[in-house]
């Protein structure tokens, strides 16, 4: 995966679920011989879960799964290791997992796979593809936040984090979400930009970017 698309690889809002097209989620877990895997599905948007959509998931995974072919990572433990030592430009940061997507022509796939015995060892949270990519085109433009009166003070990245720091002297960091571009999700609340601004001033809180998520004002036309 490349720059925000590792944001799909994890439970989404159902704001975000919707307009990405979520169809739901596979996880895997390799069994104690690490040969079998054991599969799960959860429905996210169960009306996106089409016939087509079965079926291609199906052929998908027994395709990973073959015995002999050179990229079925998901036949035994090993050759996932193997999968995953060979691409390490897809390693999530410091952790064990390692973060790939899958493209049909209807449908993305947005895996992340762990090797290690005991953990699970596939999350795939799947996607109509034309609905990802159109919310991740609109979401390059960033989150704005304003003052009450609609001036614009600073703008992060899809997935950045804020500072509020609160009138009773705590200070908090939250991860905030595009919408739209009038609405942002902010933790867990979902908040129109200028609602979000009239709050944190009736109660005096103080809003700043984390300083890295902070985007030059010279590209908010983007």
């Amino acid at each position: 995966m490349e720059g925000a698309e590792l944001l799909y690889a994890y439970p989404q809002s159902i704001q975000i679920s919707a307009q990405t097209g979520c169809i739901g989620e596979l996880t895997g877990i390799i069994d104690a011989d690490g040969e079998a895997l054991l599969t799960n599905w959860r429905d996210v948007l169960a009306k996106n879960k089409t016939d087509e959509f079965k079926s291609e998931l199906d052929q998908i995974l027994a395709d990973l799964r073959a015995a002999g072919e050179n990229d079925s990572f998901l036949q035994n433990r090993w050759m996932l290791f193997v999968f995953c030592s060979d691409h390490p430009e897809a390693r999530i940061d410091k952790t064990h997992e390692f973060a790939f997507r899958l493209d049909t022509e209807d449908h993305s796939y947005m895996l992340r796979l762990n090797p290690d015995k005991g953990d699970t060892n596939i999350n795939c949270f799947c996607y109509t593809k034309k609905w990802l990519d159109e919310h991740m085109r609109q979401a390059e433009k960033g989150i704005r936040f304003i003052d009450p009166n609609y001036n614009l003070k600073f703008t992060i990245p899809d997935g950045g984090k804020i500072t509020i720091n609160f009138s009773t002297g705590d200070s908090r960091e939250y991860r905030c979400r595009y919408i739209d571009d009038y609405h942002t999700e902010v933790g867990d609340f979902l908040y129109h930009i200028c609602e979000f601004a009239e709050l944190m001033d009736h109660n005096g809180h103080e809003v700043k970017p984390v300083s890295k998520d902070s985007v030059n004002r010279d590209r908010r036309s983007r």
